[in-house]
């Protein structure tokens, strides 16, 4: 079995908690620096899955504030 890649894990957690509702529209997404510790990678690493789902249209970004869910 091929182990998923850490970007698309944490891509994966976030576009399933849009999803079900964990985080409903216009809530605010955990820092980068809070997931990253909680999925033990690099903050680049988080900011590619969220500016991935970014560009798929399930976020959006508030420069100095965070990310949103849309």
């Amino acid at each position: 079995m091929k182990k998923m890649s850490k970007y698309r894990e944490v891509m994966s957690y976030l576009k399933k908690g849009i999803e079900s509702g964990k985080f409903p529209t216009g809530s605010r997404l955990p820092s980068i620096r809070q997931l990253s510790l909680e999925f033990h990678c690099s903050k680049d690493t988080i900011q590619r899955a969220l500016l991935e789902l970014r560009h798929a249209q399930y976020l959006y970004a508030k420069p100095q504030s965070g990310y949103y869910v849309l």
